[in-house]
């Protein structure tokens, strides 16, 4: 492990757009070759975090944003206008694209994530950063090619894609970053604008898809934690899943259309809870569903006449059991496709490695959650930044010198 963490440091650590992008190109390859339950990849990422004390992030994140290394000191700034100042987009630095892509490709480990937020108190900054530069990306280049490829591409095109993958990754891994999404305003009408008309009929089927599926994965991180569920029902953010539905209404989708199916099991999750269905009844859901409920039925047949009966104001609030084990199995995969899940630092440790391949094939989300987001897993005291586990890894957490 220790050589393999050595060379794609160095790659991370290069000034040279075509090295970055090589490395970029390597982990996404890694990632995807990386089995459910394996430790390699979740382990490498972690590694890369701490290497020679968060010199890989620290590079990755000054080359991005265009300043100097940020601290917490520099929080309290008007982070808006430094950042509106100085989008990649505007600037066109190949050096500064080839690090963004290579930094969310590093966020969607959570361990990363973290880092990213908690060592150097970034949060609200990089929010501001992905969102304008979501905006300048998409006036500055062709909408076909805003979301062409899961791993970007050299050319500023794909900058749009790797914002939005940023606002995932970094929301689904902190409550830090949610709130701040709270209480930034710009949000919902930047992702919203990815659905207008203008913009919808340029793009083919397959940028369509990606859209889709990606801004279903934001409105999944921010309705799985409980943190900011009411908030985001109250402020529209459902009026998203109206959007993704509506726009594949004309479309023929080789595979057919799954989108609605995942826009359904973001509404399974908020049902289970009554205060969220009254939330839901008084945001008048329903009426942003009514239109597709043909293709949001035949996503999941069954399904979606139990959640239509529970957002209707005129039916009594029920704890009628949801039909739920194909969803639910879904929303696993889902969960498994999109998340890099921490792992001991240690790497003689084997602890976690079989949780997800077991995990798998259950079909309750609840457990799910619950058995990810214990508190397995501990920080090391001496670096705030390696995992170890509750038990085991002791002599190794111990001589840890990150």
């Amino acid at each position: 492990m220790e050589d393999q963490v050595i060379d794609r440091a160095s790659q991370l650590l290069s000034n040279d757009p075509r090295t970055l992008q090589q490395a970029h190109v390597a982990l996404e390859s890694t990632k995807a070759n990386n089995p459910i339950g394996h430790t390699f990849f979740p382990r490498l990422v972690q590694e890369l975090a701490v290497y020679q004390q968060g010199a890989v992030v620290k590079k990755l994140m000054s080359q991005a944003l265009g300043q100097s290394s940020p601290t917490r000191a520099e929080t309290s700034e008007s982070v808006n206008d430094a950042f509106r100042r100085s989008t990649i987009a505007e600037s066109g630095t190949e050096l500064a694209q080839a690090s963004l892509f290579a930094l969310v490709s590093l966020s969607s480990s959570k361990a990363f994530a973290l880092f990213c937020q908690d060592n150097l108190g970034v949060s609200e900054e990089l929010l501001c950063f992905f969102l304008e530069n979501l905006k300048a990306a998409r006036a500055s280049t062709a909408v076909e090619d805003l979301f062409n490829t899961a791993d970007y591409g050299a050319d500023r095109g794909h900058l749009a894609a790797a914002c939005l993958d940023g606002l995932i990754y970094h929301a689904r891994a902190s409550e830090k970053f949610r709130q701040h999404i709270r209480g930034h305003a710009r949000v919902l009408p930047a992702v919203l604008s990815l659905f207008e008309d203008d913009t919808i009929k340029q793009m083919s089927n397959e940028v369509l898809v990606s859209v889709r599926q990606g801004v279903t994965s934001l409105v999944l991180a921010l309705a799985l934690p409980k943190d900011s569920q009411e908030w985001m029902i109250e402020q529209g953010y459902l009026r998203l899943l109206g959007s993704i539905c509506g726009s594949g209404i004309r479309r023929r989708f080789d595979d057919g259309d799954k989108c609605p199916g995942g826009c359904l099991f973001v509404i399974l999750r908020l049902v289970e809870n009554s205060a969220l269905v009254r939330k839901m009844r008084e945001a008048r859901v329903l009426s942003i569903f009514d239109p597709y409920s043909r293709s949001v039925d035949s996503a999941l047949p069954g399904v979606w006449q139990v959640v239509k009966e529970l957002l209707d104001d005129r039916c009594r609030i029920s704890r009628a059991k949801v039909p739920k084990p194909a969803i639910w199995s879904q929303a696993v995969k889902r969960m498994h496709d999109v998340d890099v899940p921490t792992v001991c630092s240690w790497e003689g440790c084997s602890e976690g490695e079989d949780q997800a391949s077991e995990l798998l094939g259950e079909i309750d989300l609840e457990k799910y959650l619950t058995e990810t987001r214990r508190k397995k897993f501990s920080r090391c005291g001496r670096c705030a930044a390696a995992y170890y586990c509750s038990s085991g890894c002791g002599p190794v957490r111990a001589s840890c010198r990150r």
